[in-house]
């Protein structure tokens, strides 16, 4: 998910005179249909507010609700900000794999909550739970969007 300027985003929808929305919106909407126990993944901690709040907006506009577990990867940040993509993805891969050892009956859903993190869906792909980043799923709604305009 994006950091609080999505909801900024959001907000100018209509008074800009062109569409806005967040690419992590139609994320947080399929996180909180696929099931109540969301499991949030991110590599910052500033990042897990505003993707906490946009969860529980989706839930409270959809009549769900979710119960959010927050799994913070601090060290894989490191290896993002020296370009080490590859540790970057495998360090969150293997802290996901190591909680989903752990508790994989308390999660219905897997949300990670930085764009910089879609490929760790793709690594984690066959895990039995479902792994949702924002990107594929933010630009799919629009190109729903535009086509039904």
């Amino acid at each position: 998910m994006s950091s609080g300027i999505g909801a900024v985003a959001e907000r100018m929808a209509g008074h800009t005179g062109f569409q806005t929305a967040r690419i992590d919106r139609a994320m947080a909407d399929s996180a909180v249909t696929l099931g109540p126990r969301i499991l949030l993944v991110a590599a910052l901690e500033t990042s897990l507010l505003p993707s906490t709040e946009l969860l529980m907006e989706s839930a409270h506009v959809l009549g769900k609700p979710v119960s959010i577990s927050n799994l913070l990867v601090s060290d894989a940040w490191a290896h993002f900000l020296q370009g080490d993509s590859d540790a970057y993805l495998h360090a969150i891969s293997k802290a996901v794999r190591t909680k989903m050892l752990e508790q994989a009956a308390a999660v219905d859903v897997i949300v990670l909550a930085q764009a910089s993190m879609a490929a760790a869906a793709l690594a984690l792909s066959d895990i039995d739970k479902p792994v949702l980043s924002s990107p594929r799923l933010g630009v799919a709604r629009a190109i729903g969007f535009l086509q039904h305009r």
